[in-house]
């Protein structure tokens, strides 16, 4: 199985670890939470300083780079469990999953007045891209983070497509069809993380896990300003 995907560039990160022997049975979705331009993101994904990194990333115009060799454990999950089709609970995702980073903002705050903002850091910024989708992402505990957020251009999904596609040619069909998000398998569970959130259309995608979220679209006035959390 090649680790390192033909003719998508790559950007080596160290950040990142052996696997300890684990194989490869899933693939988390996250969201960067920044602003347009994966540039940025990449830089820091390879700063020892920042700890984190992922596999791949794809900006918003569906871009791809990889950033750590399949065979090695990207930093991308932390404290996190995957519940397997068969009931077991796989603890530690970074181990045995394949990290791929969407180029998005994700959550976004709107005013009384309809200005759109997404948070940065301690600050609210304006928001200036596609119209928001407004909905709320509802753990299988009960909670809901309503908010507005930001949605996936459709070449960013369709380049997911592709590298799902390669992904399971290459011998992680297993990890494919295991696909879920971070908001999924972040411990302790229910709104540690929220990415991809709900604007993410899962319905584009197969998966075999059972969902442990789920997106409720609204319509109804814009939620107060939320705790913040990262990406």
């Amino acid at each position: 199985m090649s680790s390192f995907h033909p003719s998508i560039p790559l950007v080596l990160s160290p950040n990142r670890s052996s696997r300890k022997g684990h194989a490869i049975t899933g693939t988390v979705i996250h969201y960067t939470a920044s602003r347009p331009g994966a540039r940025g993101d990449i830089a820091w994904l390879c700063d020892p300083r920042a700890s984190a990194s992922a596999h791949f990333i794809i900006d918003r115009g569906g871009a791809m780079t990889q950033l750590v060799p399949l065979d090695e454990a990207a930093w991308h999950a932390g404290p996190s469990e995957m519940k397997t089709v068969d009931g077991k609970v796989l603890r530690g995702c970074n181990l045995f999953t394949i990290g791929i980073e969407l180029d998005n903002l994700g959550y976004l705050v709107r005013d009384e007045d309809g200005a759109y903002f997404h948070e940065e850091g301690n600050e609210l910024k304006p928001y200036t891209g596609a119209q928001p989708v407004h909905a709320a992402l509802v753990y299988d505990n009960g909670v809901r983070v309503e908010a507005w957020w930001e949605p996936f251009p459709n070449a960013q999904l369709e380049a997911l497509a592709k590298l799902l596609g390669w992904l399971a040619d290459a011998g992680h069909k297993e990890a494919v069809h295991n696909l879920i998000g971070h908001e999924e398998v972040a411990t302790p569970f229910a709104t540690r993380k929220r990415d991809p959130g709900p604007a993410f259309p899962w319905g584009r995608f197969a998966r075999k896990l059972a969902r442990r979220t789920s997106a409720e679209f609204l319509l109804s006035a814009p939620p107060a300003v939320l705790p913040s959390a990262d990406g």
